[in-house]
């Protein structure tokens, strides 16, 4: 991204073939030819790609940086949804953020208020942090009471009662040191470089016990650890001074970046006077002389937790909190969600209707709680995916599927993830979560003409035949009630699904 004002990249986590994307809650593994799908390559290839993906979803899920970033998001949506004139947004109006319109001057200015924090917090490119910073300092008092009101008055506490959280004081803002960056490589180092590396290494560890169980020699992995992978890991060793760069320092670097991203104060408190990447120095700083010669099994959940709970004890009081006390915060503040539920607000009734405000939202929440359930008995999985799914796949799904994203994109089609989301409404409710956040983020970056392209590559693969079953009419009928409701049924709704329409060879409803 060589702007900030330019949105390419600038939320996706990628491995070498498929992408994530916290907004929309979708993995894709990308297209991979056909005469290849069924090569052993091919094979190796795709489930390496969709563990790493499987990987971020774990990461924005259950861990408070994860959470924290996809708030933001939420928040920015929410800003731009609540948007008195969005109604009245036309097509010569955006990108909203090149718009010189007084009456969108206040909203854009909490919006990029807003993307700043995110953007230092997550990890942006050097000259993205000059051009945000301005050379001044980014409060995040206005921020955090903005998240936590956002928070309480879009989900509901147990028991029908208001949601609970945690009131962050005054003081904690005083007198306290602006918020630090670490450079390197070119980048402003923060969550994306740890979750990218982690990911990263459990992919490489599973390729290793592949090629193992394969009976094939181990290649040179450290060409995976090139670029945005690489960072962290960098960082890790300069700082506890580690000579031997071997699995258990690999391990040892993974697991503190697990640390590091659910360290901070949960859900909606001021991360950036502590981010994550400062975190993960300090914590590494700590580890100068812990026994890193300790041996670790990389396909032994046991032995990998137990790993965990000697970092535990080694580092403990480091952070704001014991790290136990943080999953039972997240537990006690969404624990009583459940994601059927969620799903059911939009659904209910089998029939796809203008959402209730904020029912993602509630949808996410959920996953958070029940992420942080699993964390406490299981942090391997959050921490190393691989060591769980190399070691014994059964047992990972009954980790994962419960909380597992609803459908994964291949080939440009759209599958369920998990037995439990095989249900046709958890079809349409990813699509219409997908929709609904790259248009409300998109008419800050792009034309109208772009936006529709963008959007039109959820019906791409319904044109032709598949348009006239019930199942593609069903999706294209959801396709563009969400376009529509996500404009607010304004101006700017009706010429994205004519155009959208019209890409598609579709008639268009409107």
């Amino acid at each position: 991204m060589n702007s900030y004002r330019n949105d390419t990249d600038s939320i996706l986590l990628r491995s070498a073939h498929g992408s994530f994307s916290p907004t929309a809650a979708l993995i894709d593994l990308g297209v991979i030819p056909s005469q290849e799908s069924t090569a052993p390559e091919s094979i190796l290839r795709a489930t390496s790609t969709l563990l790493h993906e499987r990987h971020h979803w774990l990461q924005h899920i259950g861990t408070t940086a994860g959470i924290y970033n996809s708030l933001i998001l939420h928040f920015e949506s929410a800003v731009i949804a609540g948007m008195g004139d969005l109604t009245s947004v036309k097509e010569e109006d955006l990108p909203l953020l090149a718009s010189k319109s007084p009456k969108y001057r206040d909203v854009l200015s909490i919006w990029e208020h807003a993307e700043a924090v995110r953007r230092l917090f997550f990890g942006c490119r050097v000259g993205d942090h000059r051009k945000l910073d301005a050379g001044g300092s980014l409060s995040t008092r206005f921020l955090t009471s903005a998240l936590t009101d956002h928070l309480v008055e879009s989900i509901p506490g147990p028991s029908g009662l208001p949601l609970s959280l945690p009131k962050w004081r005054d003081e904690m803002f005083r007198n306290r040191p602006q918020h630090r960056v670490v450079s390197h490589r070119q980048w402003i180092v923060g969550a994306r470089h740890l979750m990218e590396f982690s990911a990263r290494v459990s992919e490489m560890f599973k390729l290793a016990v592949d090629w193992t169980e394969a009976g094939r020699t181990h290649t040179d992995m450290e060409h995976h650890l090139a670029g945005v992978y690489g960072v962290a890991y960098d960082l890790f060793l300069k700082s506890c001074e580690v000579e031997n760069d071997n699995t258990n320092t690999l391990v040892a670097a993974a697991l503190t970046c697990d640390l590091a991203l659910n360290s901070l104060y949960p859900p909606a408190g001021p991360a950036l006077l502590v981010s994550p990447s400062m975190l993960f120095i300090e914590l590494a700083r700590d580890l100068r002389d812990f026994d890193f010669s300790r041996p670790v099994v990389i396909n032994d959940p046991i032995s990998v937790r137990e790993l965990i709970n000697e970092l535990h004890c080694h580092l403990r009081n480091r952070t704001w909190a014991p790290f136990e006390l943080i999953s039972e915060q997240i537990v006690d503040s969404f624990g009583h969600l459940t994601p059927d539920a969620a799903m059911n607000r939009v659904f209910g009734a089998g029939d796809f209707r203008e959402p209730p405000p904020n029912a993602d939202l509630v949808w996410l929440a959920s996953l958070w709680g029940e992420s942080a359930r699993r964390r406490t008995k299981n942090p391997e999985l959050f921490a190393l995916p691989s060591c769980v799914y190399t070691c014994d796949r059964e047992f990972f799904h009954s980790l994962f599927d419960p909380i597992a994203p609803p459908v994964i994109k291949a080939d440009g089609m759209m599958y369920p993830a998990a037995a439990r989301t095989s249900d046709f409404k958890w079809l349409q409710f990813t699509l219409h979560l997908a929709v609904q956040a790259d248009l409300l983020r998109g008419v800050m970056y792009s034309t109208v003409d772009e936006l529709a392209a963008v959007l039109a590559r959820y019906g791409l693969p319904l044109t032709g035949d598949e348009l006239n079953d019930a199942h593609g009419r069903d999706l294209a009928r959801v396709l563009f009630k969400s376009i529509n409701f996500s404009a607010r049924q304004g101006a700017l709704g009706v010429s994205l699904v004519r155009k959208v329409a019209k890409i598609l060879g579709y008639d268009s409803p409107l």
